[in-house]
């Protein structure tokens, strides 16, 4: 087995790389992450096996096999990538840039760790991970299709098996738009001249990493020229070792981003007013009766907390669209007075006809109620409603439905591309928290 540059490493490591390279301590040590139990397949219609190659001699086959196709430049447009170019791209709700990491995937780790791929893409939501699988990764996988080199310690296995079970995996969770793996555009690379595919993983990596520079880029690969030439980009690399386990892989690269960044995990409506949500609440515990009707007490007022920000945020953005930015000379409006969704829902009341009717004319959805159900316009006749924090599992999944549905039209008017993309996000979040 090769090692990358490691302080562990027999060879030892040199000032320039101990400064930006991850170092996994392989030691054993008292608390250690032990072993992770086997990783199911995902349901597909196709058998993806998980299999996990830890043999030398079969990691060097695989290597040599990917050596021989690799060299020639075919970073074209050629190839159909359609699940690619149609999935959402990444929401980052929940954490802000500078404790997200990427993991770029290189073609040898999709063929002989597969397992841990997808163990990393169920700790992404807890260790704050995007997995990007490069365009030039699934070329390749598509060429080794058909190959019939068998690998004796996967049971007598062909890399054309590893090669399609990988792509079927790919393309499972592209279609499906899982939150935390997504295949790198045509338009996500720096250099637009064909290259290499070596060359062509390297630039998916310094686009990921010129465009998200207080975000963590870190390439899982077994090739150690890829590797070098990752390390003199300042790209940090994994290469598989034994003992390495996905959850071992994921705290150590959120410990360096925290390290580099400072723990951060406030989630961040893209205005100047954050919300501060540890990392343990993505674990928060629903206690139930036995009707399951009763949620622990944390969760509603978590949630609601989150509609909170949300709202205030959007609002002011909506406000400011038509007053411009001084809020502060606007007759009967405070915004500093607005502290709960029913300062919110009585501020879009106050402001209905001139500001916000317009972002609900095709809606059936409203933020309150008509009291003499007519589609008078007075002010009396609006009454706030779903104010309040949700005291059962049945009034939690209105409360999110309703303000979510809120959210949604205001925030795909006046917000940005990516404040949409984490409202997504932290709705499936609520949903998740109250199921």
């Amino acid at each position: 087995m090769s090692f990358l540059p490691s302080k562990y490493a027999p060879e030892g490591i040199s000032m320039k790389d101990s400064s930006r390279t991850i170092t996994i301590d392989r030691r054993p040590s008292q608390g250690q992450i032990s072993k992770p139990t086997p990783v199911s397949p995902i349901n597909t219609d196709t058998d993806i096996e998980m299999v996990s190659i830890d043999e030398d001699e079969e990691e060097r086959t695989i290597s040599q096999v990917l050596t021989e196709i690799r060299g020639t430049k075919v970073d074209s447009d050629e190839m159909e990538i359609d699940v690619f170019e149609t999935a959402p791209p990444f929401t980052t709700v929940g954490i802000t840039s500078s404790n997200l990491s990427y993991l770029i995937v290189d073609t040898n780790f999709m063929l002989a760790h597969l397992s841990v791929i997808n163990k990393l893409m169920e700790l992404a939501a807890d260790y704050q991970l995007r997995i990007i699988i490069p365009v030039a990764v699934m070329r390749e996988l598509d060429g080794l299709k058909s190959s019939s080199r068998v690998l004796e310690s996967t049971g007598g296995k062909s890399i054309g098996s590893l090669a399609r079970w990988a792509n079927n995996w790919i393309y499972s969770v592209l279609a499906k738009n899982n939150l935390y793996v997504r295949g790198q555009k045509q338009r996500q690379k720096l250099n637009s001249i064909h290259l290499n595919n070596d060359d062509s993983i390297l630039d998916c990596c310094l686009y990921f990493h010129e465009n998200n520079p207080t975000s963590i880029i870190v390439l899982l690969s077994n090739d150690k020229n890829l590797c070098a030439k990752a390390l003199s980009n300042s790209v940090l690399t994994i290469s598989y070792q034994n003992e390495l386990t996905p959850e071992l892989i994921a705290s150590t690269i959120l410990q360096e981003s925290i390290q580099r960044f400072g723990e951060n995990t406030d989630i961040s409506s893209g205005a100047s007013t954050n919300l501060r949500v540890p990392l343990s609440a993505m674990n928060s515990v629903i206690h139930s009766n036995k009707n399951n009707a009763t949620l622990s007490i944390d969760i509603p007022e978590t949630i609601a907390n989150e509609v909170l920000i949300l709202l205030k945020s959007v609002i002011k953005h909506c406000l400011e669209k038509e007053y411009g930015n001084e809020l502060d000379l606007v007759r009967g409006l405070d915004m500093d007075s607005i502290e709960t969704i029913h300062d919110c829902t009585m501020t879009m009341i106050r402001f209905w006809i001139p500001v916000f009717s317009g972002y609900f004319k095709r809606s059936n959805v409203l933020p309150f109620e008509r009291q003499d159900n007519s589609k008078h316009n007075s002010y009396n006749n609006k009454v706030p409603t779903h104010t309040n924090t949700p005291n059962s599992k049945h009034e939690a999944i209105e409360f999110i439905e309703f303000w979510n549905d809120i959210l949604t039209i205001l925030y795909s008017q006046i917000m940005t591309e990516k404040q949409n993309e984490d409202l997504l996000l932290l709705h499936n979040r609520w949903q998740n928290l109250i199921s």
